[in-house]
């Protein structure tokens, strides 16, 4: 006996069982264990609108910008319970980093970048040698300026 489904009926439950294939394969890759609390099968959570379905909430969340809405879905495919939760990025406070520690992480990566270009290892050591032969002047400058104040 054939089948008597409309094909795009079909098309929507083949759409829903891959969806929910790769719900289930985040979640296991993941580590979520969520169950419901009526049936005690399996949650699944997704993170949208119009977000992939490997989003995650914190993730959604951290690249919201203010006042934007987002929708968190939880389905237990057993019992069939829904829910979805509307989330809305009220502010987002940002506290500017000190300076000095920026500035001085950009130079340390850039001069990391240069060190890692360098192919001659007998370059290598006499920059190591240069760089301790400075810090070592450094220290014996700045004790003795301590001592004469």
């Amino acid at each position: 006996m054939a089948l008597a489904t409309p094909s795009h009926t079909l098309s929507a439950l083949f759409l829903s069982l891959s969806r929910r294939s790769a719900i289930f394969n985040r979640r296991a890759l993941l580590g979520m264990t969520m169950d419901c609390p009526a049936c005690g099968s399996p949650v699944t959570l997704e993170v949208g609108p119009n977000r992939p379905l490997s989003t995650s909430l914190s993730d959604a969340v951290l690249a919201a910008e203010e006042d934007e809405q987002i929708e968190v879905t939880r389905d237990w495919w057993d019992c069939g319970w829904h829910e979805t939760r509307a989330l809305r990025v009220a502010s987002i406070d940002t506290t500017a980093g000190d300076e000095t520690a920026v500035e001085r992480a950009a130079l340390i990566d850039e001069i990391t970048d240069e060190l890692a270009a360098i192919g001659c290892v007998g370059t290598l050591e006499e920059t190591l040698a240069a760089i301790r032969e400075q810090r070592e002047t450094d220290s014996a400058t700045t004790d003795t300026d301590d001592a004469a104040e």
